[in-house]
């Protein structure tokens, strides 16, 4: 059994089930990990959030004098080798304006498709991005999704 492996059954074991914080239910499998804001909303002073800064679950815009910062919430699925689960990211990605409109545009239609390209905005603590990135390239391994 891979070492990874050994973890996520140990992980298993601990968290056993847990209450989810987003809609109150128990669940078994492994939690996601969310973050709540992008980094570059994190770093504006608390005048500036309220002042050039718009954010909801899902949107962030941010409006400089100079540029416009736009970031929606993804998920980044790892997989997890020789396993059927994946560790789930709750990240924000950047956008550039004509991507950001049209996904604001097609954000309730299932029937959208479509791949968009960003930059992960979100600040990954050391010790998880040592765990995420060890054993995995990021452009062959991982997927951003909306759900």
């Amino acid at each position: 059994m891979c070492d990874i492996r050994k973890r996520l059954d140990l992980l298993r074991e601990i968290i056993m089930d847990y209450i989810c914080s987003k809609c109150g239910e128990s669940h078994e499998e492994l939690p996601a990990i969310a973050f709540k804001t992008p980094h570059y909303y994190d770093i504006l002073s608390d005048e500036d959030k309220i002042e050039i800064a718009t954010i909801n679950s899902d949107l962030c815009v941010i409006t400089h004098e100079d540029q416009t910062d736009r970031f929606i919430r993804a998920v980044l699925h790892q997989k997890i080798y020789d396993c059927s689960d994946t560790l789930d990211y709750g990240i924000w990605v950047s956008l550039s304006e004509k991507s950001f409109d049209d996904y604001v545009k097609n954000f309730d239609s299932e029937e959208q498709d479509v791949t968009y390209f960003g930059y992960i905005s979100t600040e990954i603590p050391a010790m998880m991005t040592h765990f995420l990135f060890r054993r995995m390239s990021l452009f062959q391994n991982m997927v951003i999704g909306r759900k």
